[in-house]
């Protein structure tokens, strides 16, 4: 009904809902309602298309052979928050699908002014689906060997990832992602010996361009990846810039499984469950036990303890927020020269330690070693704000959000957006960016910014219902801690009057 009645309305009044449909133990606390069956309700809610309607396996066991609905089954699908996997189905209706392909035809988005390229997920030919993990990982290093290349502009790891595991059509990831070439290709994984094919297809006319096989030993593994990398930018270059292909060959540690179990935690994190961070955590302890200078293993478990600290979820290992900070230097310590460790270095410090000079020198010296990081752009994005350069946030998170456009985190780069618009009390602006990161993600901080936007332009009621939102996902939240990392007296101070007019205790 909800679509049939927004048909004839101008894009900009639309509403399309999402709706997730859960059977489960509730708790039910004054006005609220709580539990699990709750919980999983909302993360269908986020998972279903504008306007349609996903729904459990319980769900679907009870409606089955009774309601005349055409049902699609999406598999098991790991939820945020959710310690177990749940199988996911989509209903289907007509009218939503229909709705559904003519948004898809959004206009491709341009071609950036340099050569630009996709590394889709390579298909894991191991036969074995525990080494997933070990797949994805051989294609995010080819994605950061690439992405130091500064004559080309490469898409995030989060952005390809969004094919993962679906039929692909190349021409129309060029058009989704805005670039010229995408790189396809498997993993094979037996033993000792580890196989990669590659080929590389200029999107805009599904041409084939290169294809090609490596195959070695596994502590060949860096090896190989260099291979891949050389091999596509002496494609898209007239020359092989080779200062800037020394920079790709850098290896993050020379102890095999110590990488292995830097892949595992790797794996987990991106899931962002309690449990799989406390999963990520150990593997990437246990990686950096082994080797000591493995500076992304380092990083893997400062993040790990910042998720913890911005969650509440169950520590792991002593004070969040003092790890978080101490962890991060280490990794420093262990590689000055990449980009993702001083862009992470940099925001830890801003954060935790309000040093804000040291983190704006941190972020932009990670931008300058890799313009392509969309994560060392989304760093600086909030280093800036915490420091009070709204201008300059913005444009960061513009970056980071046209170099991962398909991000499952974009909400994350938007409600940095949103804030910038909020402390420069744009909130006309502010508050569209924000209601669709809200729609995007579930993020405590999107929850401040758009309760203190609503607030400072009378709407109230909504900014109250905000907050209820808010400390349903994070109790402790507080004016005070919400205030804490911005430098800028007046921009902290518009801030907090905001959320204590939307409700926040103090």
């Amino acid at each position: 009904t909800m679509v049939s009645h927004e048909d004839g309305q101008p894009e900009d009044r639309r509403i399309r809902f999402r709706v997730g449909v859960n059977v489960g133990d509730i708790v039910i606390d004054g006005e609220d309602i709580l539990g699990d069956g709750v919980n999983i309700a909302a993360r269908l809610e986020q998972m279903a298309e504008p306007g349609g309607v996903s729904i459990s396996s319980q769900v679907y066991d009870s409606i089955r052979g009774r309601i005349d609905l055409e049902v699609e089954d999406t598999g098991d699908q790991t939820l945020k928050n959710i310690d177990h996997r749940v199988r996911v189905y989509r209903v289907r209706v007509r009218a939503v699908e229909e709705a559904h392909a003519g948004m898809s035809e959004r206009p491709a988005l341009p071609l950036p002014d340099k050569p630009s390229i996709a590394v889709l997920p390579f298909q894991n030919l191991s036969g074995d689906p525990e080494q997933e993990y070990f797949c994805d990982g051989m294609v995010e290093e080819i994605i950061t060997g690439l992405s130091r290349i500064r004559w080309l502009f490469v898409i995030a790891r989060n952005s390809s990832f969004t094919y993962k595991g679906k039929p692909v059509d190349v021409k129309q990831v060029g058009r989704d992602l805005g670039v010229r070439y995408v790189l396809e290709g498997s993993v094979r994984k037996a033993g000792q010996r580890v196989r990669i094919t590659a080929q590389l297809i200029d999107a805009t006319g599904n041409v084939h361009l290169w294809a090609d096989k490596f195959e070695g030993a596994l502590d060949d593994v860096f090896a190989l990846q260099d291979q891949v990398t050389a091999s596509v930018v002496g494609i898209l270059g007239p020359t092989l810039q080779r200062a800037e292909m020394d920079r790709t060959n850098r290896k993050p540690t020379t102890n095999l499984d110590a990488y292995d179990l830097y892949l595992k935690g790797l794996s987990h994190y991106y899931r962002l469950t309690d449990a799989d961070i406390q999963r990520a955590y150990r593997f990437a302890k246990q990686a950096a036990d082994m080797d000591y200078t493995f500076a992304l293993a380092l990083t893997l478990m400062a993040l790990c303890q910042h998720q913890i600290f911005l969650f509440g979820f169950a520590p792991v290992e002593g004070d969040p927020s003092v790890e978080s900070v101490r962890l991060a230097r280490l990794a420093l310590n262990c590689d000055p020269l990449d980009a993702d460790v001083r862009g992470m270095v940099g925001f830890m410090l801003s954060y935790y330690d309000h040093d804000t000079a040291s983190g704006l020198s941190l972020t932009e010296k990670a931008i300058n070693l890799n313009p392509n990081s969309a994560r060392a752009r989304a760093w600086g994005g909030w280093v800036h704000l915490f420091a009070g350069d709204a201008v300059q946030a913005r444009v960061h998170f513009l970056q980071a959000i046209r170099l991962s456009p398909l991000d499952p985190n974009i909400g994350i780069h938007r409600s940095g957006l949103g804030g910038s618009h909020l402390f420069e009390k744009k909130l006309d602006e502010a508050l569209p960016v924000l209601e669709a990161a809200i729609q995007e993600i579930t993020w405590p901080l999107t929850y401040r910014f758009l309760a203190a936007t609503l607030a400072h332009l009378g709407r109230v009621h909504e900014a109250h219902e905000t907050i209820k939102r808010l400390l349903l996902i994070q109790p402790d939240a507080r004016i005070a801690s919400s205030c804490r990392p911005y430098k800028r007296r007046d921009q902290a101070a518009f801030y907090g009057e905001g959320l204590r007019i939307a409700g926040l205790p103090e």
